[in-house]
C-alpha cells in the first residue's frame, strides 16, 4: 500500500470511528441532560481533528526511511496537546459546565481514535513484514 493510500484509508476509518463516538458522547448527553453541548461538540472536534489529520499523516509516513514519521508523530502529539490547553483555557474562562462537557467532547474524541491508530498501525505492521 502507498503512502497516499495508507492516508487514505487511514483517514477514513477514522473518521468513522471519530464520527461514531462523538455522535454516541452527543445522544447520551443531550438525552442526560448533562453539561453543554457546544463545549462537547468544541472538546471532540479538538481531539478528532488532530487525530484524523495527524494520523492520516503518519499512515502516509509509516514504513518508509528516514525521520518523517517521527516528525509527524511529534506535530500530531503538539497539535492535540494545543487543541486541548487552549480548549480547556476557554472553557475555564466560561465557568461551570463548560470545562467538564468540555473534557467528556474530547475524551470522546481522544480515546477511540487512539485505539483505533494502535489497531491500524499494529495491523499494518504485521502485514509489512
Amino acid at each position: 500500500m502507498s503512502g497516499s493510500d495508507a492516508a487514505k484509508s487511514f483517514a477514513l476509518g477514522a473518521s468513522a470511528v471519530g464520527v461514531a463516538a462523538g455522535a454516541s458522547a452527543w445522544m447520551g448527553s443531550a438525552a442526560a441532560g448533562i453539561g453543554s453541548l457546544p463545549w462537547l461538540g468544541l472538546g471532540w472536534l479538538a481531539a478528532a481533528l488532530p487525530g484524523v489529520g495527524g494520523g492520516a499523516w503518519l499512515a502516509g509516513r509509516f514504513g518508509r526511511p528516514g525521520a518523517g514519521f517521527l516528525v509527524a508523530l511529534g506535530v500530531a502529539m503538539g497539535w492535540r496537546f494545543v487543541a486541548v490547553a487552549a480548549g480547556v483555557a476557554a472553557a475555564l474562562r466560561a465557568g461551570d459546565p463548560a470545562p467538564w462537557t468540555f473534557l467528556l467532547g474530547f475524551g470522546a474524541g481522544f480515546l477511540p481514535l487512539a485505539v483505533f491508530e494502535v489497531v491500524w498501525f499494529s495491523r499494518r505492521a504485521k502485514t509489512a513484514r
